[in-house]
């Protein structure tokens, strides 16, 4: 019986080969957490449903890390717990100031604070949150401030 020899430089490939085949067994990256994405991003809204928000007094929406949510609804603040689960987002009952809105900005932070209140699902790119809710046919659409 004669014995095969294998050079060293044949068996130090096989060796390279089967490292990087075994570094890339390794499991894929955890998705990201969709409330962790939101956290800390501030938004101004553009569309609320069919209409374009009003430009002196867009609405807007921020997230923080202890799953609240705030901003100003065209000319009076808020704040509401928010739960995000997947794509599902929801907010509790939004907690606002109560002065007096005139001309179209009351028009615009009712229908804004029902259709926060309705929120149903949400989608979400670097700049632009889309937030669908019952409350409007067409959803709510914001592009992402920048940070201070």
């Amino acid at each position: 019986m004669t014995k095969v020899r294998i050079p060293n430089i044949a068996l130090s490939l096989v060796i390279a080969i089967l490292s990087v085949a075994c570094a890339q067994l390794q499991p894929p990256p955890k998705r990201a957490d969709p409330q962790a994405l939101l956290e800390g991003t501030r938004w101004q809204l553009q569309q609320l449903g069919s209409q374009p928000a009003l430009d002196a007094h867009r609405p807007t929406l921020s997230f923080d890390a202890t799953g609240m949510a705030s901003g100003s609804g065209s000319c009076n603040g808020f704040t509401a717990a928010v739960t995000v689960n997947g794509k599902s987002i929801t907010f509790g009952t939004l907690a606002h100031t109560e002065m007096a809105c005139t001309g179209g900005l009351n028009a615009q932070e009712a229908n804004f604070f029902k259709a926060l209140q309705d929120a149903q699902w949400f989608t979400m790119s670097a700049s632009t949150l889309t937030v669908y809710t019952k409350a409007l046919d067409l959803p709510l659409v914001f592009e992402r401030e920048s940070p201070n």
